[in-house]
């Protein structure tokens, strides 16, 4: 039903994953330019394949992403650059911590932590129904 769900997609780079940030920030740096879920579809398509575990080498993989996405590569690259950006990425993960995110995936319902880690579809449906 349309109207019943609001999904929020938030940063919590995992430390473990050296390229964990630099992800981030290029999910950042394509919404910024309205391609948010197409980076983010790139990013889970090719994880461990085209990128993921050297920063320096990975970067300019993302700017290849972006140039395959069709955004202004300019633009995402300084963006890219943007100590700002990361920064925000940083604020976000710190700000999850705080409220008891250690691991990825996490969803709440209503504020409230409900489902931890991959779950099949019917746990989320009984988890909405139950906080309407």
């Amino acid at each position: 039903k349309a109207g019943i769900v609001r999904l929020v997609f938030r940063d919590f780079p995992l430390e473990i994953h050296p390229s964990a940030e630099v992800a981030a920030v290029a999910s950042r740096c394509a919404a910024a330019q309205g391609k948010f879920w197409e980076m983010h579809a790139r990013l889970f398509e090719t994880h461990g394949v085209e990128w993921g575990g050297v920063p320096n080498r990975d970067r300019p993989v993302m700017l290849e992403f972006a140039k395959a996405l069709q955004l202004d590569a300019a633009a995402f690259e300084q963006c890219q650059n943007d100590p700002a950006i990361l920064q925000a990425v940083r604020d976000e993960a710190a700000a999850a911590g705080r409220i008891g995110v250690r691991s990825t995936p996490n969803f709440f319902v209503n504020g409230q932590l409900v489902i931890r880690g991959a779950a099949p579809f019917s746990d989320f449906q009984r988890r909405i129904e139950q906080n309407r």
